[in-house]
């Protein structure tokens, strides 16, 4: 699993704890490593499924997560 520095997270709102970056990082991990369903994180952790839409979308928002589409293994921009 990759590491992260908060310090190089691009945030835009100074107001993030470390806390929710954290809670971000590991609905992030289930969903894109662990391949769960959002349903199945949200009865994981006893919150709704609309909820952890919005937690992972912070997490795209805060630039915990990238995402990008290869096209012939080269990175389009």
């Amino acid at each position: 699993m990759a590491s992260f520095s908060l310090d190089a997270i691009k945030v835009r709102t100074m107001r993030v704890s470390k806390e929710k970056v954290k809670r971000l990082e590991i609905i992030a991990r289930m969903y894109y490593e662990g391949k769960l369903t959002q349903r199945e994180i949200a009865f994981k952790l006893g919150v709704s499924r609309p909820l952890i839409s919005r937690l992972l979308q912070d997490a795209r928002d805060l630039g915990l997560v990238e995402i990008r589409v290869y096209h012939n293994t080269k990175p389009l921009r």
